[in-house]
């Protein structure tokens, strides 16, 4: 991956500079008025309500899996559910799960559980329908919108070193045959036990199609796969390939491909233009989810929330109805951010226990983040019924989710440039609410709420001014934290967490228009933020083409010396790769980037929010809120 030589590391030149090995090429979907995939606005749920009953789009042959939009079948081993697919996760095409689970001990002494799992996984080679694709488009009467399957993976092997890089493994055994008239590659994988963890083995066959390949993959333990050999094999030999259904089929790109794509398609151009891209966008991803439910699973709408359960009804209805009303809230609380885009609805899917829900998470990560590559921004919620019920943390999880999806599609970069503070009290009122009937509840969590009031009626409370200063490092956990607390008397990270988490939820509560200072106040420090953030990214586009153009002027460089050379490719003179700083540097986001000038945006935004500001003004705003809290 190339990078510009300048002193500082901007955001523009990551997110903008970066080459790209393509993959594949991207097949766009021509919507055209009239045609069976055309959308149209007016059609899409947004405020209605309504169940329906999922079923396969055409009959399958008992105990044969068929996916007719990539064009194969196979019989799953016996006994195996089939575990239903994120519709954001196109390029894994199906999963199967045993209904039993496995035990070994492990070398720490504890029982290590272990649950079979098959999935296949589509790779498509850019030399083949990647050369039809056209580029993104806009003609006359119709709408160029390109969808891609965004698999992280350039194939089995680059899966494997991903997927499993966390832990020590190996190709036991790697051969080459065919199998029905298709090439295939036959491995077998040793993933080795650790303290924790009990061996397992891998095994996978490679079908090489005409235009794609198909990693058909079994994960057991090792200790078990002689007796689970016979069905495993038994579903490996029963793979073909059929007729693929007239839909088109996505080509497969790189992760950061499909999400500069992506970005692409649902940030730029005019209101108009973005709104009808996030439109067909969300219909898309919604149709693509009902159409993949396997048998068993309903679907049903909540407003523009779709809803996907397996057995969980009424669940799924109530949490349906919950998340309708939670994301009206946030268009009535926060209209300011990122006013006037539209925030695609997410996809809701219950599962029907938890070991449906881990198995639906499970083993398509990379060694950073358990369940995540996914098409920006991601819209697929995943959640269960569990037994802390209505009021635990897995409907909080799902609560702070869905806050997370509605910023990061109102404006993604303003999101990413949030203050810590503000993050905070925004994701702890949010995480606490419920809805009740046909109102939303803002309960407040009594810990939560506990040490600010605390720290209040003992006259410790820390001042709005200084609260608007809280970094993430400041409001970061630190297992030493209360150690440090209690020895040098500073305060601990929960009670500043507990006083940013109050402090919004006075600002956005009718007691702060009660008060001149605070009334807007919220409202005027994220716009503001805002702002800072559009002028930060008008300058990197400024250097960036002033940096291009003084590249463009530059001398032919002078043949390099021997030590020169080395330094480029990343290797020392022993041979040893000593580019692992630049590898991390790569691998930054955006947030990353954009957290990295937390502190030069805080005090910008402080600067110009208050510099009318008086110390009357300030008083005046802790007493209230002072009050507020006690």
């Amino acid at each position: 991956m190339g990078h510009y030589d300048h002193s500082t590391s901007t955001i523009t030149q990551e997110f903008l500079m970066r080459s790209v090995r393509w993959q594949a090429l991207i097949v766009a979907l021509i919507l055209v008025g009239g045609s069976s995939l055309a959308v149209d606005a007016q059609a899409l749920p947004r405020h209605s309500s309504a169940v329906f009953r999922a079923g396969p789009a055409a009959p399958q042959v008992k105990g044969v899996f068929e996916n007719q939009r990539f064009g194969y079948k196979y019989r799953p081993p016996r006994g195996w559910r089939n575990i239903a697919v994120q519709a954001d996760q196109v390029w894994l095409t199906s999963r199967f799960q045993s209904e039993r689970s496995y035990f070994v001990r492990t070398e720490d002494g504890y029982l290590y559980e272990h649950t079979p799992k098959m999935l296949c996984i589509a790779f498509v080679r850019p030399d083949t329908e990647g050369e039809k694709a056209a580029d993104e488009s806009e003609e006359a009467g119709a709408m160029t919108l390109a969808s891609i399957i965004s698999n992280p993976y350039t194939d089995y092997e680059g899966y494997l070193r991903k997927t499993l890089s966390a832990r020590a493994w190996y190709i036991s055994d790697r051969e080459e045959g065919e199998h029905k008239g298709i090439p295939v590659t036959k491995y077998e994988v040793k993933v080795e036990a650790s303290r924790s963890a009990g061996a397992r083995q891998i095994i996978a066959w490679i079908f090489h199609a005409p235009e794609m390949d198909f990693a058909l993959q079994v994960e057991v333990l090792e200790s078990k796969y002689r007796t689970l050999k016979s069905n495993l094999q038994r579903s490996l030999t029963s793979f073909e390939l059929i007729e693929r259904s007239s839909e088109l089929l996505m080509e497969i790109g790189s992760e950061a491909s499909a999400r500069k794509l992506a970005r692409k398609a649902l940030t730029e151009g005019t209101p108009e233009e973005r709104l009808r891209a996030r439109e067909v966008s969300q219909r898309q991803v919604h149709d693509r989810a009902i159409a993949n439910l396997p048998r068993g699973w309903d679907h049903a709408y909540h407003g523009a929330v779709l809803v996907l359960d397996h057995k969980q009804g009424k669940w799924a209805k109530r949490l349906g109805q919950h998340a309708e009303l939670l994301l009206d809230w946030m268009e009535e609380t926060f209209p300011y951010f990122g006013e006037g885009e539209y925030a695609r609805a997410p996809v809701i899917r219950v599962c029907e226990d938890e070991a449906e829900y881990d198995a639906l998470r499970a083993g398509v990560g990379t060694r950073k983040k358990a369940d995540s590559v996914f098409d920006f921004p991601r819209t697929e919620v995943i959640t269960y019924n569990s037994r802390d019920g209505w009021t635990g943390y897995r409907v909080e999880g799902l609560n702070r989710t869905l806050l997370w999806h509605w910023l990061t599609e109102r404006d993604e970069d303003l999101y990413n440039a949030l203050p810590e503070w503000i993050s905070v009290g925004m994701y702890g009122i949010v995480g606490a609410s419920r809805g009740n009937g046909r109102r939303l509840e803002l309960l407040v969590d009594y810990y939560d709420s506990e040490d600010a009031r605390l720290a209040a009626s003992q006259g410790r409370a820390t001042p709005p001014r200084e609260i608007m200063h809280f970094t993430r490092e400041s409001l970061a956990y630190d297992s030493s934290d209360s150690d440090r607390a209690r020895a040098t008397g500073s305060r601990s990270y929960r009670v500043r967490r507990s006083e940013a988490l109050q402090l919004v939820r006075w600002l956005i509560s009718k007691d702060a228009t009660r008060c001149k200072q605070a009334k807007g106040l919220l409202e005027r420090y994220i716009t503001t933020l805002g702002e800072i953030v559009e002028e930060i990214k008008q300058e990197e586009l400024e250097a960036l083409a002033a940096a291009e153009e003084a590249e463009g002027e530059e001398p032919e460089p002078e043949e390099k010396t021997e030590e020169e050379t080395e330094e480029d490719s990343g290797e020392d003179s022993t041979g040893e790769d000593s580019s692992e700083e630049a590898d991390e540097e790569e691998r930054k986001t955006p947030a990353d980037l954009w957290r990295a000038r937390e502190a030069e945006m805080m005090e910008k935004t402080f600067d110009r929010v208050f510099r009318d500001w008086t110390q009357k003004d300030w008083d005046k705003l802790h007493k209230a809120y002072s009050k507020y809290i006690s």
